[in-house]
């Protein structure tokens, strides 16, 4: 009977210590663990990305700015090296239009006679010029100037002389030899038709007012630099329009 107790105690024993072990939270740890890792391993997924498009954007940027470096200096050379019919500076094209205002120096305006102790004075020429595109380095223009003079001479007697000046001219521009965005050289050739009137407060022309039309060969070489998109400052050398020397602005429509 003692025997019999102790067995089935030992056997109860056994069976606890059996049913406590299937309880054991073991494959919880587990699961933790691998859960852990997986996260571990998904963080580093996310990283890696990132870490990659940093270098990426870092090694970009050098060739970028490597790239910028070593086109500078090559841009005029890569302009020459540009065929004459395609290249361009960009200060002139066929949709530049141009209204011009000058004023000119000396007033070349003039009397076909002799002033003794005569006192010169005069105003102008003021130009005005409208200029557009026939290719994408000529144009055609239309220039109209205005000058007066006038002489004091000895008696009290006075001449003066008004002239209007109508200039049509051919220009051609050199935005395809120098590559330079806001210089525009240029040169011109026509005519000039001069219209002079003369009044005289003078006994010996019994104070009457005679006219005169001429036409004259002009020709002038010129440069203007733009400040902004629109608005450039501009000088020109050459005969034409009562004056030699003219500067102004410009406006490119």
């Amino acid at each position: 009977m003692k025997t019999r107790s102790i067995l089935i105690v030992f056997l109860l024993m056994i069976g606890c210590v059996a049913f406590a072990q299937k309880k054991k939270p073991a494959p919880k740890k587990q699961a933790t663990t691998k859960t852990t890792a997986t996260k571990t391993t998904a963080k580093n997924m996310v990283i890696a990305p990132k870490s990659a498009t940093v270098a990426t954007k870092i090694e970009t940027t050098t060739t970028t700015t490597k790239e910028a470096a070593t086109t500078k200096p090559t841009t005029r050379s890569a302009f020459y090296k540009t065929p004459y019919a395609t290249r361009n500076s960009g200060s002139f094209d066929k949709s530049t239009h141009l209204i011009s205002l000058t004023y000119g120096f000396p007033n070349t305006l003039d009397y076909n006679g002799y002033f003794y102790s005569a006192n010169e004075s005069g105003i102008g020429p003021v130009t005005v010029r409208y200029e557009f595109p026939i290719r994408e380095e000529a144009g055609v223009g239309l220039s109209v100037s205005g000058a007066t003079k006038k002489w004091d001479y000895y008696g009290g007697y006075t001449t003066k002389i008004t002239g209007i000046s109508i200039s049509p001219l051919g220009f051609y521009h050199f935005n395809k030899l120098i590559p330079i965005t806001k210089l525009d050289v240029y040169a011109a050739v026509g005519a000039s038709i001069d219209l002079s009137n003369y009044s005289y407060d003078d006994p010996y022309y019994n104070n009457s007012d005679t006219s005169d039309l001429e036409i004259n060969p002009a020709g002038l070489v010129g440069a203007r630099y733009y400040f902004t998109e629109a608005f450039s400052a501009m000088a020109e050398v050459g005969e034409g329009s009562y004056s030699i020397f003219r500067i102004g602005v410009s406006f490119r429509l």
